[in-house]
């Protein structure tokens, strides 16, 4: 018993560091591919390698299958080992291995080629996260075992601690903060909250996804949402109609945190649905004065009526696969909402879920890796009808016999599912941030990129942000000013 334990113990912290490694090299390239394809959502750009960085990445490549056969070597014994979760971990370990060399292998074509198919940058990406489940779930099998030999055992950036008796994961929260982020980490977040005020819709963009950037890389991202949430509600100049709506920050942050969270979840949800009714490319009329008979009209009007049903089950029979993070969000939405617009909540939601997460791919299902094509013009003429009609259940409103025509006849659907979306709401908001999984991981390439971006915004909008700092009736309001000075000073 005690050799095999010596066994387990032996090749697990074997395989543990080689995957380290390995995993570090592909943080790396993901940041390579950052750097040359641009934002997450909606990136291509126009970067290629040279032959240096070709060669050095195809190098990697054939080091990652070395290693990996290393690694088979490294686990022959364990077929002597009874221990499954030993057993598991390193068959785990193997498995990400594999992995990161596939990534390694695609992603240099992708790059060398100049990075134009987004088919291919999309599934570097899903390798890539892919090989991150892969490192937690390794974790996961082995620390029962581990942490006999090593209280603090850690392969990358997971920890396993263990503290009155029990034992948990976490994801690393203490790590190093610059000057940048100490400032905006202090407590309420005034510093991101003023930003947010003063920044240029130009820059809401670039803005959000540096702050959803930095603050995910320290596990504050929903956090962060929270206070942004709370304070647009508590704001005396929002209104029932104004609330979050597309052009505040809050919404922004919102969008781009869930839309890099949850891609994976979205293309799975809506994939078959989507593909059923881009394959049948029916002509489907709903406007009764261009249809000669009234039969034909009402068999448009049900087969329209099929598809975005088959659209509505998928999204509502997803909602036990919804990422946590996801989850999380929509309860703090729903809290903060209700505090003040109790008769909005459904609507924020909607709006949230349905027209900034699920309606953009129904509408550019191209866009986002779903086909490789444009759909036809009547299939994509479907595909809008569609996205209008959830979104209009999402919002309980009715369509109206005189501004909108023939979308009346969609009603009875939406009465028919008023329902069943109350019941999707009231699942998905049963999340907690102390239920959340860890969220996005973020390069530290990725994060130094995005302090950049946020350091020029504060240059460019110093004197704004200095004011709102000044308008906030906090006690350290002078402190909190006078770090804000300095650091812009020092920054220079």
């Amino acid at each position: 018993v005690r050799k095999e334990k010596e066994l387990v113990c032996g090749v697990a912290r074997g395989v543990g560091e080689l995957v380290g490694s390995i995993v570090e090299k592909c943080r790396l390239l993901q940041s390579k591919l950052v750097e040359l394809c641009g934002e997450r959502c909606g990136w291509l750009g126009g970067g290629t390698l040279d032959d240096d960085e070709q060669d050095a990445l195809m190098q990697a490549a054939m080091e990652a299958a070395c290693q990996s056969k290393e690694l088979m070597g490294k686990a022959k014994p364990i077929e002597h080992i009874r221990e499954h979760s030993c057993r598991s971990f390193v068959l785990s370990s193997i498995q990400l291995v594999g992995m990161v060399a596939k990534y390694i292998r695609v992603l240099s074509v992708v790059l060398f080629k100049g990075g134009h198919s987004q088919t291919v940058i999309d599934d570097c990406h899903k390798s890539y996260v892919l090989i991150q489940s892969l490192l937690k779930h390794a974790h996961s099998v082995s620390r029962n075992l581990l942490e006999k030999h090593d209280e603090n055992y850690t392969v990358g950036k997971l920890s396993w601690k263990v503290g009155n008796g029990e034992e948990k994961a976490e994801v690393e929260t203490n790590k190093p903060k610059s000057p940048l982020e100490t400032l905006l980490f202090q407590n309420g977040f005034p510093l991101p909250i003023a930003i947010c005020m003063s920044v240029d819709v130009k820059d809401f963009q670039l803005l959000s996804n540096a702050l959803v950037n930095i603050f995910s890389y320290h596990s504050l991202t929903l956090n962060l949402v929270s206070c942004l949430v709370s304070t647009e509600v508590h704001n005396p100049a929002t209104s029932a109609g104004t609330l979050l709506r597309s052009g505040s920050m809050a919404s922004k942050v919102m969008t781009v945190y869930a839309n890099r969270l949850g891609r994976d979840y979205l293309l799975k949800v809506l994939q078959a649905p989507l593909a059923n009714i881009l394959q049948s490319d029916e002509v489907i009329v709903l406007d009764p004065s261009k249809v000669k008979k009234v039969e034909t009209w009402k068999e448009n009007v049900h087969r329209f009526s099929a598809h975005c049903q088959s659209v509505l089950d998928s999204i509502v029979g997803s909602a036990d696969q919804m990422p946590p993070d996801m989850k999380a969000i929509c309860s703090i939405l729903k809290k903060e909402v209700q505090s003040v617009f109790p008769k909005q909540v459904s609507s924020c939601l909607g709006g949230f879920i349905f027209l900034r997460f699920f309606c953009p791919v129904i509408t550019s299902p191209e866009r986002f890796g779903l086909t490789t094509e444009s759909p036809s013009c009547d299939s994509l003429r479907t595909l809008v009808s569609i996205a209008k009609v959830l979104q209009n259940l999402a919002n309980r409103i009715t369509f109206g016999e005189k501004s909108e025509g023939y979308y009346a006849c969609m009603n009875p659907f939406l009465d028919k599912n008023s329902l069943v979306l109350d019941q999707f709401f009231a699942k998905i908001c049963q999340g907690s941030a102390g239920s959340a999984q860890g969220g996005l991981i973020v390069t530290e390439e990725e994060r130094n990129l995005s302090s950049q971006h946020t350091l020029h915004i504060l240059k460019k909008e110093e004197t704004t942000i200095r004011d709102v700092l000044t308008s906030f009736e906090r006690a350290d309001s002078d402190q909190l000013i006078q770090d804000f000075s300095e650091f812009m000073k020092e920054s220079l």
